[in-house]
């Protein structure tokens, strides 16, 4: 998502570092394009990261995106401050964004990088380390939507635990219970599979 100079919009370029995330949300409520660009540059990057983690493809993980920033435009009234934190609501609506549009299919991808193989490696071992991704693929398919999450959103989207809670809406204690449990569940499965 290309953004356009602030400072045609009535930002001056000293001043967009100067306004808060919640400043700039009580901006676009009133229909300024501007702040709108000035959100979508702070937050897209992370909120692609999230998509991709739960997309089954990169066209699906920034079709995600821009739903989700169009959401912000046409939506922007219901981030109350006083619930949570802009991020948060943002992340939530990212995670949700992304959980509906993954429902439409049966697999959960890992980031297009996490399974990086080398040219120089033969063909047999190419193909084992493809065997082995798509395995990890299935394997998180399968486990509850909360571990699930709690796995991507920590590993893959490298959040802290906290935040991550934040973004599930549970307690760190609950996030770590699912993290025992979801990492617990993945060793059985990835086992089973190669028995």
């Amino acid at each position: 998502m290309r953004s356009a100079s602030p400072e045609k919009n009535g930002l001056s370029p000293a001043a967009t570092g100067q306004f808060s995330d919640c400043e700039l949300i009580k901006r676009v409520k009133s229909g300024d394009p501007a702040a709108f660009r000035l959100l979508v540059d702070r937050h897209s990057a992370f909120v692609l990261s999230v998509a991709q983690t739960i997309s089954v493809t990169s066209s699906g993980a920034e079709d995600i995106t821009q739903q989700v920033f169009l959401k912000l435009w046409q939506r922007a009234d219901q981030f109350d401050p006083k619930k949570s934190k802009f991020t948060t609501w943002l992340y939530r609506v990212t995670v949700n964004q992304a959980l509906d549009e993954k429902r439409k299919r049966t697999l959960i991808p890992l980031p297009e990088n996490y399974d990086q193989i080398d040219p120089s490696d033969n063909s047999e071992i190419r193909l084992a380390k493809i065997e082995t991704t798509e395995d990890l693929k299935q394997a998180i398919a399968q486990l509850p939507e909360k571990q699930k999450m709690a796995l991507t959103l920590t590993y893959f989207s490298e959040l802290s635990n906290k935040e991550a809670a934040s973004i599930l809406n549970i307690t760190v204690k609950a996030l770590e219970s699912h993290l025992v449990r979801g990492r617990h569940q993945l060793r059985r499965l990835m086992t089973s599979k190669n028995m």
